[in-house]
């Protein structure tokens, strides 16, 4: 459940820090077109397929959220439109196009799990109220959640990202969705186990975007 990335990446090769051009006009008008008439999932797929060294993403946040300056560039254009090649990250540059626009409920928090197969029930509510009560007494959570979360989001210092409430399971989100940023509490998720919980961004409507992306060496 919690596994589940909000933004989909598939990282067909990586790309040196400094990225020189390496696709000629006709690729990348051919990318433009794939880009332009796939559905979002035959893009992801194929794009770095037919051109490999291309990293592809498809992805779903609110504006406010976003940092990629070629899909803030792309903000601009009406939806569809495919846009670029811009600068994008580390040296790259990307196309671009958004597939919808929109408003949801968005949050975004950081989390501690304990898996279900380490403890009782009791076991896991009282290892979770512990562990609570560690960071209101200064622990910081992230130090933490690289600590004692069971799950590789421990490399994030428990970084969850930005999600909907439909994109968690309600034993999850319901919680969430019902508190405020800085608000830390621990919740019991079914078959999952237990979790300490810090809200990082308040619970709240956004507008959003979902898009699709070519990220490599073309820059003009």
């Amino acid at each position: 459940m919690l596994g589940m990335s909000v933004r989909l990446l598939l990282l067909a090769a990586v790309l040196p820090r400094f990225a020189v051009a390496q696709f000629s006009a006709a690729d990348i008008a051919g990318m433009k077109r794939m880009l332009a008439d796939a559905p979002a999932e035959g893009y992801v797929h194929k794009l770095h397929e037919t051109y490999p060294g291309m990293i592809t993403e498809l992805g779903r946040l609110p504006v406010e959220a976003i940092d990629d300056p070629a899909i803030l560039r792309a903000l601009l254009h009406p939806t569809d439109s495919v846009q670029g090649p811009s600068p994008s990250v580390d040296s790259s540059c990307a196309l671009v196009r958004l597939r919808a626009r929109g408003q949801d409920e968005w949050a975004r928090v950081c989390y501690i799990y304990l898996a279900k197969q380490s403890g009782t029930d009791l076991e896991l509510q009282q290892r979770a109220d512990s562990i609570l009560l560690l960071i209101q007494q200064g622990w910081p959570f992230t130090d933490a959640a690289s600590a004692l979360s069971m799950d590789g989001n421990s490399m994030r210092g428990g970084d969850l990202g930005w999600f909907t409430p439909t994109m968690m399971v309600p034993e999850f989100s319901d919680p969430v969705f019902q508190h405020h940023r800085g608000d830390l509490f621990t919740a019991s998720v079914g078959t999952y186990g237990w979790y300490v919980v810090l809200v990082t961004e308040e619970p709240k409507a956004r507008q959003d975007v979902e898009y699709i992306l070519g990220r490599g060496a073309i820059c003009p």
